[in-house]
């Protein structure tokens, strides 16, 4: 904390100031924050539990320790050298960058190439998956899609697809052999039409050649020997201004993505006792009852929604299903390796997520530890902590996004023209300050819930001159402290999809009454502005 900055003049530097001193931003890094504090050691963990086998360790875990000692072992990378992948590339007709020969586009399909190489798991220029259709989420349907992008579903019948792209060629002979056959009134789920009917006028068949054989190059460079992966690494330092990830972080990464679940067994297993799985899913299962209640109250009171609308929120929210910490099965070790589409996160990841299509919001084990969650501690932490991230999942539900789907999860438009138009508006005054639509109040009131039901009198050491409501802020800003390099900033402004901490604290709070009556922050001070944003 920086105790100099009084509190209602910018409430991240009190909270935060210190922040960047007690934790400098390690050299191979533009930024440092809580969430990527909580990741790093979730890694470590996970290196510990990889390296150290112990006798009791389950077949599942021992799949993922011996998978991940095949990743760490250099010198048999060494000795494959480039023919495997060499050997693909010619077998795929072979890359004219590579080979410096003059590209011969007679007979080149790139959607032909573009189907070959997902069949070796290479997304390129699109992405062919199963996916639930966004009409009815008890079907699954195959989904096109660009590559790397967060899944906004589109639906047309494969007659009307994007007449551009060949999709015939795309689902080539050695693709449909991993496929069911396809009657022709199949209907594929296209994720953006507006990409694909652009997409051939942007590049040549060469430079679409070359790109797609660079995407195939870059997919595989994390399986290269060492020497081989420097060229890569280096040109996106360029571009994000980070280095490369050291080998274990790499070869952990590749053993969650890939055996992720006999992984989270371990992890569970290690660091969750039996008592402390049942007693971290009761409380996070009761956090998130006080969340649902005050969200209810919350829509129950807003003035500027229709009654219809109302009707259809509140039914939402009372289907809006959780999933906590971990899924049952990951003790059993007999179905454990099977694929489980109803959990579709991974258990050990520190982050929180809402599944539209699923009207599910899920917080994996991963997260549920220090500072975010601490099993015995005041309602104030937790409630200012993950509580503030579980509301903030939870309201998405209720966002221009969520607006989307009903209570199913279905593509369904359930929102009135006039309160769209009105939450909309409201918007704008969000997205003008910080280009976000954040509000804390989910979670300060299911802090009161729980406040009412269980009144706590504690005092933190250092901090026994503040309330218990002064302090579920100062737990809420505590999440978003951060360290920069200062030169760094225009880069992360430009570069970011997150808001910088300062933002994500001050913003919301400026905007929120109840913090400036929990610290007397007179009207016209730094975080008490005469004009205020308000969505809820």
């Amino acid at each position: 904390m920086n105790r100099d900055v009084h509190p209602c003049d910018d409430f991240y530097e009190f909270v935060c100031g210190g922040y960047s001193k007690r934790k400098p931003v390690p050299e191979n890094e533009i930024r440092f924050t809580i969430q990527k504090e909580m990741t790093d050691d979730l890694d470590w963990k996970l290196k510990s539990l990889l390296e150290q086998v112990a006798v009791n360790d389950t077949d599942a875990m021992k799949m993922a320790q011996i998978y991940y000692s095949s990743c760490m072992n250099v010198e048999l990378q060494e000795t494959m050298d480039l023919l495997p992948i060499t050997q693909m590339i010619s077998n795929l007709g072979g890359w004219p960058l590579l080979q410096n020969a003059k590209f011969d586009d007679t007979n080149f399909k790139w959607e032909s190439l573009a189907g070959q190489l997902l069949v070796h798991g290479v997304p390129t220029i699109l992405d062919l998956y199963v996916h639930n259709s966004p009409a009815n989420n008890s079907r699954n349907i195959l989904t096109v899609s660009y590559c790397d992008v967060e899944l906004k579903t589109h639906q047309l019948n494969v007659i009307r697809i994007i007449f551009q792209i060949n999709f015939d060629l795309f689902l080539n002979r050695d693709l449909l052999l991993y496929l069911s056959p396809l009657p022709g009134n199949t209907i594929l789920n296209i994720v953006d039409k507006t990409y694909f009917s652009q997409l051939t006028q942007l590049l040549g068949k060469t430079r679409m050649s070359d790109y797609m054989f660079w995407k195939f190059v870059q997919f595989f460079n994390i399986y290269l020997p060492p020497r081989y992966r420097v060229p890569i690494e280096k040109f996106y330092l360029k571009i994000n201004k980070r280095n490369a990830k050291t080998n274990w972080q790499r070869c952990v990464d590749l053993t969650r993505i890939n055996l992720g679940f006999p992984l989270a067994s371990g992890y569970v297993a290690k660091y969750f006792s039996w008592e402390k799985k049942h007693e971290v899913k009761h409380i996070a299962s009761e956090m998130v009852l006080d969340l649902k209640s005050s969200m209810e109250n919350t829509l129950l009171n807003t003035d500027w929604m229709d009654e219809s609308t109302r009707s259809a929120a509140l039914l939402k929210l009372n289907n809006t299903k959780e999933r906590v910490a971990f899924p049952d099965f990951i003790t059993n070790q007999n179905i454990l390796l099977r694929p489980y589409a109803e959990w579709l996160t991974s258990v050990i990841s520190a982050d929180t997520y809402h599944y539209y299509s699923g009207n599910e919001i899920i917080f994996p084990a991963g997260i549920l530890q220090y500072p975010l969650f601490i099993i015995g501690a005041p309602g104030f932490i937790n409630y200012g902590a993950i509580g503030m991230n579980i509301g903030y999942e939870l309201t998405h539900g209720f966002d221009d996004i969520g607006a989307k789907y009903d209570e199913n999860g279905l593509k369904k438009k359930w929102w009135h023209s006039e309160t769209e138009r009105i939450f909309n508006s409201k918007k704008q005054c969000f997205i003008a300050q910080y280009g976000s639509k954040f509000e804390p109040i989910t979670g300060r009131k299911a802090y009161q819930m729980h406040s009412t039901r269980r009144p706590e009198l504690y005092q933190l050491p250092g901090l026994a001159n503040y309330t218990n409501e002064q302090l579920f802020f100062i737990v809420f800003a505590n999440n978003w402290c951060e360290a920069i390099k200062s030169n760094e900033i225009d880069h992360i402004i430009d570069t970011s999809t997150q808001s910088l901490g300062m933002f994500r604290v001050n913003v919301p709070l400026q905007n929120f009454p109840a913090f400036s009556q929990a610290f007397q922050c007179p009207i016209g001070s730094g975080m008490n502005p005469f004009e205020k944003c308000r969505i809820w």
